[in-house]
């Protein structure tokens, strides 16, 4: 059986190595790919299946501008991505895209998004920026 590798490809080439070692503290081996690239064929990426692609866009990268190329990837794809609502709109779109993530969840539960990602056979998770907090309603007496 060949052993997975999970492709991390950052929009800000100064982020890709901090993406890469979130990912390798998963216990996962990653491997940097320039966006809108693929693996280049070497002995480690001929032996290896690509398990899943985490895709990293700072703020000035829009989503939807990575939609055909996202479209090209051929296993499950993690977005993260500061423009949730944008990147909804890829989950029609993009077949194989699992997870939209902020930035800040994303590197703090990057091992329950691969595990998720991994596992999942259809449709997207989009994890929001934070827990959402519900006003309170006022029932008799007191509050819920």
């Amino acid at each position: 059986m060949k052993s997975q590798m999970i492709c991390v490809v950052a929009s800000a080439p100064a982020s890709a190595e901090e993406w890469r070692r979130i990912v390798a503290a998963t216990g996962a081996s990653p491997i940097s790919v320039a966006l809108g690239e693929r693996p280049a064929p070497t002995t480690t990426t001929q032996a290896c299946e690509v398990g899943a692609w985490v895709v990293v866009l700072d703020t000035r990268q829009t989503p939807m501008k990575q939609g055909f190329w996202l479209r090209t990837l051929s296993a499950p794809i993690i977005l993260v991505t500061p423009h949730l609502i944008a990147a909804q709109a890829l989950a029609s779109l993009v077949p194989d895209l699992r997870v939209i993530c902020p930035p800040l969840r994303a590197a703090a539960h990057m091992s329950d998004l691969l595990a998720v990602a991994l596992a999942s056979t259809g449709g997207t998770l989009v994890v929001p920026n934070d827990l959402i907090q519900r006003p309170r309603l006022a029932l008799a007496g007191g509050y819920a």
